[in-house]
């Protein structure tokens, strides 16, 4: 049973969405989870910042009432939980996640207006869109993304000694650095845009050049030249023009009883679910056009190219459900 004015809390909790995110934002960008490890009042902090302890306090009594601080006898302090995510050197490359993602995932009522109107905002066609977001992709990739992935990878046994695998779109280098203090002796192949590649270059360390190369290209252009036996594709495949042709390119690509492997968003079929995956893309695919998958037609296309889907898993992430798919090349 519904409680008592139940709908009408969810409107009014709308409301309060861009102001929770805005004292938020302000904390993060001022580092000031990192003095709050400890027990401190506002009027120590304020201190710190040459801030009015008095408003100060404001601002930590909201984050109090959003459960990210504890407060006892005027004292605040950042709740254990959020300790590794939020206070420390360590939490850099997920504050920075946090950050970007804001850009990305935030549109204003004038973009909302052209976009019905049909304006088109081209940034996603312009070099700078791509320079940021392979910036904001190294430190989501590092935080998060990694982990999560890697995870799957070990589960399904395709981290194999003197494997070779293909990243398309690959966003980063770190997955493929990561691997390697896994399986030493792996090599990669780190697919992407021309200036993204160059970008991915500059993070490949000296030592590990032999293993790790990239190769500049667009998907929808390029043909892969050499043999792998992996060939992932994680949230990119969506900027594919023509699916099929891509998945056929992917499986011409592998070895006999090769792998390719998709990490992407799982969405409903209506496009309806779920809300961060819907909500989330909603700015950019308002500015673009739509750019999700749909997965139905996904999987089909997959079994029309590679016949069997040998691996099926949806997983719950803090960035929405997620799906990985693992299909096998037969002999």
């Amino acid at each position: 049973m519904q409680r008592k004015f139940f709908f009408e809390q969810q409107l009014f909790d709308l409301i309060l969405g861009p102001i929770r995110w805005e004292v938020f934002k302000f904390s993060l960008e001022n580092n000031l989870f990192d003095w709050l490890s400890k027990d401190v009042s506002s009027k120590e902090l304020s201190k710190k910042f040459n801030w009015c302890p008095t408003h100060l306090e404001l601002i930590l009594n909201a984050l109090t009432s959003m459960d990210i601080l504890s407060k006892k006898n005027q004292f605040f302090k950042l709740k254990e939980a959020y300790l590794p995510l939020l206070s420390g050197p360590k939490s850099t490359d997920f504050k920075k996640t946090l950050l970007h993602l804001n850009k990305i995932k935030h549109i204003n009522f004038d973009s909302m207006s052209n976009a019905v109107k049909g304006i088109q905002d081209t940034r996603i066609f312009h070099e700078n869109y791509w320079t940021e977001a392979a910036n904001g992709l190294l430190s989501f990739h590092k935080s998060i993304r990694n982990k999560i992935l890697i995870s799957e990878l070990i589960k399904s046994n395709i981290l194999v000694e003197d494997f070779k695998l293909l990243d398309i779109g690959a966003g980063s280098s770190t997955l493929a650095k990561e691997i390697l203090n896994i399986v030493p002796s792996m090599q990669f192949d780190l697919f992407d845009l021309p200036h993204c590649a160059e970008m991915i270059e500059e993070q490949i360390p000296s030592h590990s050049k032999n293993m790790i190369k990239t190769i500049k290209g667009d998907m929808n252009k390029s043909t892969f030249l050499k043999k792998y036996n992996v060939v992932l594709t994680s949230m990119c495949l969506y900027f594919s023009k023509n699916i099929s042709d891509t998945l056929q390119k992917i499986k011409n690509a592998l070895l006999p009883d090769g792998y390719f492997v998709s990490f992407h968003e799982c969405i409903s079929k209506d496009r309806t679910k779920p809300q961060f995956h819907v909500v989330g893309r909603l700015p950019i695919e308002l500015r673009n056009g739509p750019l999700s998958l749909d997965n139905e037609a996904f999987k089909k296309n997959i079994l029309n190219i590679f016949e069997k889907i040998s691996y099926q898993k949806k997983l719950n992430t803090p960035f929405g459900t997620m799906e990985i798919l693992i299909a096998q090349k037969s002999n």
